[in-house]
C-alpha cells in the first residue's frame, strides 16, 4: 500500500507473559500483536533509535520501487495494446466500407440482371380459346415465376392460312375460362379448320394491336370469370403464330401445371425478342381432330402439388424440392444422400452424397472402426480424398471428392474387398472420436471407471482402447458439458450481475488485481430471500468452514451456514479465495457484515461455530469483536489425540463433558479426565472458545456442540468440486434454491402455532421419558421432579430446570414435561418461538428466483477475467483430502488384522515373517499348550518348563512324553516332506 514507516527508529513490543521484546516489521507481526493484546485496553510500544536503515524497509523500498517500474512497464503495453487497436479498427473499417460498396454494386448489377430477366420469353404454346374459338398464345418467363403459364394476348393476331371449323357456342350462358395445361412436348396431330365464331359481340380475347399498347392485358375476360383456374380442358389445335426462343437464361423447365395468378408484363414494341413476321416452329405439327380432356380427370391428388394438411402447409423433406431447377437436383435424385447412420450398420457404396467433408470423415471412419481394418490415405486435400487398406496385399480402395456446389462430397469409387484379419487395436480410433460415441455414458456420470469404459468399448465397438486415452476422452467431455477452467473465470462478472438482476437485493461481488490483465482474486455471493429468512425467524447461531477445491486451479471455497427451526441446514452466504488464511477470511467476514447491515441488521453478538482453523481467530474479532465463538467438539478431540492424549475412557468422559448442560456433570467429567491425565484437563481448561453445552449462551438456543451442520453442507458440494468455478457455484445455487422453493412451498398451509417436525419428535420423545419421573411441589410455581435418586428443581415461569437442557436447547426437558403435564398445561406453549410455525414462515416467506443460462444474458461491458496464477505440482493431482493419522482411511479395514500363521495381529499371512515361535507363545500364553498334545513344549530346557509342559499335558495314555514326542517327530517328518514336494513342483 506504499506505507513506510520512518527509517531512523525501530518499534517493539512485549509479549505477555514471558516480556519478551518482538519488532514490529510487518503485517503479520502487527497482527500477531494484536492478537495476543486482545481484551485490552492498551499496548506498550518501545521506541528505540537506529543509525542505518533496518533490512525490513529496505526490502520494503526496493519492492516498492520494482513494483512501480512494473506498474509503468505495464501501462506502456497497454497504451501500445490500445494504438495497435485503434489501428486495426481502422483497417477493418476500411475494409468493412469497401465491401459494402462492393455488396452495393454486385446487388444493383443483380436488380438489373433480374429486372432483365422478367421479360426474357422461354416459351410461348399456341392453344385455342374455347369461348372465341381463336388461337392465342400462353406465355412462360425465364424467371422465379417460370412455373405458371399466364394466358392472354401477348401476340398480335396471326395470320392464320386456314379458318377453323369448330362450331360456336350457341348458348347464351357465359362460358367458364379454364386456363388450358401446357405440355413439354407437342402432339403430332392433324390439323383442324376452324369456323368464325356467329356470335355478334366483340371477342375480348384477342385485341389489335393499338389496344396492345395503350390498355393492359386482361388475363381473364370480364364476361366469362375463372371458377376454377387450376382443373381445366385441354385441347389441341394447329400452332401457327411467333416462336421467341429464350437468349442468355439458364436452363429453364416449363410446368404441367398453369395458374393465373399473376399477368405477365406486356413487351415493349422495340423489344427485339418479339417479331411481327409469323415464323412457324418446323418441329410445331397441327392435328386434324380435337382432342379434349374432361375436368373431373384432373385433380389435385393426382398433380401431387398440393398436400392437405391440418395448418394447410406440409412439411416437405429434402428429396421433395429435388424438381430439377438446380444443376444439383440430377446428381440427389440418382445418388443417395446420407443422413445419420448408426454405428453397426453403415455401408458405404459409390454416389452416397454427404452434407459436407466433416460428415463423411464421421461416416467413414466408423466404417472402418466398424469393419474392424485401418487405412493408408494415398491423397487428401480440401477437393478429393483417396485411401486404400492399409495391409498392403488388400485390394480395397476408395475415392471421394467434392461436388459442383463446393459443400457437398460423394463416394466416386469403391473397389475391392477386404480380406484381412480385424484390427482390435485399431490406429482409427482417436479422441475426438470417442469423444462422440461415449458422450452419453460419460455425460450421465462423470466418475465413470476407466475399467468400465475399456469394457463398453469391447463390447460395443469390439475395439481395446489405453487408459491414457480414456482419461482424455473423459476430459473432453467435461470440458465440454462444463467448459474450460480458465474460460469459467471470464463469466464470473456478468454472472454476478445476473444474479443480482434476477434476485433483487442479493449480494454479489468479484474481486479482480490488474487493469491491463485482469486476475481473479476472490468471489462472494448471497441471495436476498435467504438472508431476510435467516434474519427474521432464525436463531443466531451461524457456522463457517472452508472447503477445498479439486479442479485446475485449486482454491477454497468458504460457507457460512445458519439453522432453521425444523434443524435443517440454510447457507447464507459463499465465496472462492485463493487460500485459507487471515486475509481472505477477513474478507468473508467483512462481505458478510456488510450483507446483514445491507438489510437493516447492525448486531454484532453473533455466535460463530468452526473448527480450530489458521486466521479465523483474528479475521473475526477484527469484524465481529463482540461475536461469541464455538469450537467444535469433534474437532477438539482431534486435537487432543495429536497432543497425545486418547484412549476409550478418556474420548468417554471428553464427550460427557462436551455433552453436559449443568456444572455438576461437567466439574465430574472434568474430575474423571485429571485421574486419567492432568495434562489433558489443563489442556481442555486453557481453551478460551466454547466447546461444552454448559457454557453455551442460553439466549441461542441451539445446543450444536460439533460442526456437523456445516460439514453437511460442505458434503453437498463435494461432487461439484472438480468442476470450474462458474458450474461449481451453478451447482451450489440450483440446490440452494430447489431446497428453498420445496420449503416456500410447504410452509404455506402450516399454522402459526404449529410445531416443526424437529421440535415435535423430540418433545414426543422427552414427553414418554417423563412418565418414569416423579413430581413433588413446592408452591409459590416451584416444582420439584426426582429421576431415580437425583432431584431437579423446576419453575415453569422462567423456564428453568436444574438439568440445565430446557434453557439450552429452547424445548422443555422430561422434568419440565412432567409439571407441564401434571398442571394440565399445553407442552407447545413452552417451546421457543424458533421451533414454531411463525418463525418458520417467516424464514421461508420469499424464495430464489430461477436464472437463464449465459446464452442468454445481456452484454456487459466487463474486463475478461484470467483466472488465478497456479503452479502445479509433480505427480497426478490429488483430489481427496488429507486425513488426519486418527481418522479412518476411505476403503480400509479398520478392524485388527491376525495372521493366521503365527496368530498375531498387526498383519495378515501373506505378509508374515515368521513371528514369534511356538515356545515363546507358549510362555507367554500357557493356554496356548491346551491346544493338544502335537503342541506340547519340547522335553529340553530347565525345570520351570519341563513343569510348565507336564502340567499342560492331558491326563490319560496321550500323557506318555516319548509318545507325544514320536508323534512329534512324525508330524515334523511329514511336514518336511509336503515341503519338499512343493518345493519341487515349483
Amino acid at each position: 500500500q506504499d506505507v513506510l514507516l520512518p527509517d531512523m527508529f525501530r518499534v517493539f513490543y512485549l509479549k505477555p507473559k514471558s516480556g519478551k521484546m518482538v519488532e514490529i516489521t510487518n503485517d503479520q507481526t502487527l497482527m500477531g500483536m494484536f492478537g495476543l493484546f486482545e481484551g485490552k485496553k492498551e499496548v506498550k510500544l518501545i521506541l528505540k533509535s537506529s543509525d542505518s536503515v533496518p533490512p525490513a524497509f529496505k526490502l520494503a523500498l526496493g519492492s516498492r520501487k520494482r513494483r512501480l517500474q512494473e506498474q509503468e512497464a505495464r501501462e506502456r503495453e497497454y497504451e501500445e495494446q490500445l494504438k495497435r487497436a485503434r489501428e486495426e479498427e481502422l483497417i477493418r473499417q476500411e475494409e468493412e466500407m469497401i465491401r459494402e460498396t462492393e455488396e452495393e454494386e454486385q446487388k444493383l448489377i443483380q436488380e438489373e440482371l433480374d429486372e432483365q430477366m422478367k421479360f426474357t420469353v422461354a416459351i410461348e404454346v399456341p392453344v385455342v380459346c374455347i369461348d372465341g374459338n381463336a388461337v392465342e398464345y400462353d406465355r412462360v418467363y425465364s424467371s422465379q415465376d417460370a412455373d405458371e403459364m399466364f394466358p392472354g394476348m401477348s401476340q398480335p393476331t396471326p395470320t392464320q392460312s386456314q379458318p377453323t371449323q369448330n362450331e360456336p357456342p350457341t348458348t347464351d350462358e357465359p362460358i367458364e375460362n379454364h386456363p388450358n395445361e401446357a405440355t413439354e412436348e407437342t402432339e403430332q396431330t392433324e390439323p383442324t379448320q376452324n369456323e368464325p365464331p356467329t356470335t355478334d359481340e366483340p371477342i375480348e380475347n384477342h385485341p389489335t394491336e393499338e389496344t396492345e399498347q395503350t390498355e393492359p392485358t386482361k388475363n381473364v375476360p370480364e364476361t366469362n370469370p375463372v371458377k376454377n383456374p387450376i382443373q381445366t380442358t385441354k385441347t389441341t389445335a394447329k400452332r401457327r403464330g411467333t416462336f421467341t426462343a429464350k437468349q442468355n437464361v439458364g436452363k429453364s423447365r416449363v410446368s404441367k401445371r398453369r395458374t393465373v395468378q399473376k399477368a405477365a408484363p406486356e413487351p415493349e414494341d422495340d423489344d427485339p425478342g418479339f417479331s411481327d413476321d409469323s415464323v412457324e416452329d418446323s418441329d410445331y405439327e397441327g392435328s386434324t381432330e380435337e382432342e379434349s380432356d374432361n375436368i373431373s380427370d384432373i385433380s389435385l391428388d393426382e398433380e401431387g402439388d398440393v398436400e392437405d394438411s391440418d395448418d394447410g402447409f406440409s412439411k416437405k423433406e429434402f428429396e421433395d424440392y429435388l424438381d430439377g431447377s438446380a444443376e444439383m437436383d440430377y446428381l440427389y435424385t440418382n445418388g443417395k444422400v446420407v443422413g445419420s447412420m448408426e454405428f453397426g450398420k453403415v455401408e458405404l457404396e459409390p454416389w452416397m452424397i454427404f452434407s459436407t467433408k466433416d460428415h463423411f470423415d464421421g461416416v467413414f471412419r466408423d466404417f472402418c472402426i466398424q469393419e474392424g481394418f485401418a487405412i493408408r490415405v494415398m491423397k487428401a486435400d480440401t477437393c478429393r480424398y483417396t485411401a486404400c487398406c492399409l495391409v498392403e496385399d488388400c485390394d480395397w480402395r476408395i475415392h471421394a471428392s467434392q461436388l459442383m456446389d463446393g459443400v457437398s462430397w460423394a463416394i466416386k469409387t469403391l473397389t475391392g474387398e477386404h480380406r484381412c484379419g480385424r484390427l482390435w487395436e485399431n490406429p482409427m480410433v482417436s479422441c475426438v472420436w470417442l469423444t462422440r460415441h461415449l458422450w452419453a455414458d460419460i455425460s450421465a456420470n462423470t466418475e465413470i471407471p476407466i475399467d468400465s469404459l475399456q469394457q463398453l468399448c469391447l463390447d460395443n465397438f469390439m475395439i481395446n482402447v489405453k487408459p491414457r486415452l480414456l482419461y482424455k476422452v473423459k476430459s473432453a467431455v467435461k470440458e465440454g458439458l462444463h467448459g474450460g477452467f480458465g474460460d469459467s473465470y471470464g463469466l464470473l462478472p456478468a454472472y454476478a450481475e445476473q444474479v443480482q438482476a434476477t434476485n433483487p437485493g442479493s449480494f454479489a461481488l468479484v474481486t479482480w488485481t490488474g487493469n491491463v490483465r485482469p486476475v481473479f482474486k476472490a468471489c462472494f455471493f448471497s441471495f436476498a430471500a435467504v438472508v431476510k429468512g435467516f434474519l427474521a425467524g432464525c436463531r443466531p447461531l451461524i457456522g463457517f468452514d472452508g472447503t477445498h477445491l479439486s479442479g485446475y486451479y485449486k482454491g477454497v471455497l468458504l460457507t457460512a451456514v445458519g439453522i432453521d427451526g425444523n434443524n435443517e441446514i440454510l447457507p447464507l452466504a459463499y465465496g472462492i479465495v485463493a487460500s485459507e488464511s487471515s486475509d481472505s477470511w477477513s474478507y468473508f467476514f467483512r462481505n458478510l457484515r456488510i450483507l446483514f447491515v445491507k438489510h437493516g441488521c447492525h448486531r454484532d453478538d453473533w455466535t460463530f461455530m468452526s473448527d480450530r482453523m489458521r486466521g479465523v481467530e483474528g479475521a473475526l474479532m477484527e469484524v465481529f469483536p463482540r461475536a461469541t465463538r464455538r469450537i467444535c467438539a469433534q474437532h477438539l478431540v482431534k486435537n487432543c489425540k495429536d497432543a497425545g492424549f486418547t484412549g476409550s475412557a478418556f474420548h468417554k468422559a471428553f464427550w460427557t463433558a462436551a455433552d453436559a448442560y449443568n456444572m455438576y456433570v461437567f466439574n465430574k467429567a472434568i474430575e474423571a479426565i485429571t485421574k486419567l491425565n492432568a495434562d489433558a484437563a489443563a489442556y481442555l481448561l486453557d481453551v478460551t472458545e466454547q466447546w461444552s453445552r454448559v457454557h453455551f449462551q442460553h439466549g441461542v438456543v441451539c445446543d450444536h456442540n460439533t460442526n456437523n451442520f456445516t460439514e453437511s453442507f460442505n458434503s453437498v458440494t463435494k461432487n461439484h468440486r472438480d468442476m470450474p468455478v462458474f458450474p461449481s457455484l451453478e451447482a451450489i445455487r440450483t440446490w440452494l434454491m430447489k431446497k428453498v422453493g420445496s420449503r416456500f412451498d410447504k410452509v404455506v398451509d402450516m399454522d402459526p402455532a404449529q410445531l416443526t417436525d424437529h421440535a415435535r419428535t423430540i418433545l414426543e420423545n422427552r414427553s414418554a421419558e417423563s412418565r418414569l419421573c416423579y413430581l413433588v411441589k413446592a408452591g409459590g410455581g416451584e416444582y420439584e421432579v426426582r429421576e431415580r435418586h437425583v432431584t431437579f428443581p423446576i419453575r415453569l415461569a422462567t423456564g428453568v430446570c436444574g438439568c440445565g437442557k430446557w434453557k439450552g436447547s429452547g424445548i422443555p426437558c422430561k422434568h419440565a414435561l412432567r409439571v407441564i403435564y401434571d398442571q394440565k398445561l399445553e407442552p407447545t406453549d413452552f417451546v421457543s418461538h424458533f421451533f414454531k410455525g411463525e418463525a418458520y414462515k417467516l424464514t421461508y416467506s420469499e424464495h430464489i428466483h430461477p436464472m437463464p443460462d449465459p446464452s442468454q444474458w445481456p452484454v456487459y461491458d466487463f474486463p475478461k477475467i484470467l483466472p488465478p496464477p497456479f503452479q502445479r505440482t509433480a505427480g497426478r493431482p490429488q483430489k481427496q483430502r488429507k486425513r488426519s493419522r486418527h481418522e479412518k482411511k476411505k476403503g480400509k479395514r479398520n478392524s485388527t488384522v491376525k495372521c493366521g500363521k503365527c496368530k498375531e495381529v498387526g498383519h495378515n499371512s501373506r505378509t508374515c515373517k515368521g513371528g514369534a515361535t511356538k515356545k515363546k507363545r507358549t510362555r507367554s500364553d500357557p493356554s496356548i499348550a491346551e491346544e493338544g498334545p502335537s503342541q506340547a513344549p519340547s522335553t529340553s530346557g530347565t525345570q520351570a518348563n519341563n513343569t510348565t509342559a507336564q502340567q499342560s499335558q492331558p491326563v490319560g495314555p496321550t500323557a506318555n512324553p516319548t509318545a507325544a514326542k514320536k508323534r512329534k517327530t512324525g508330524a515334523s517328518t511329514s511336514t518336511a516332506t509336503a515341503a519338499k514336494k512343493k518345493a519341487k513342483k515349483t
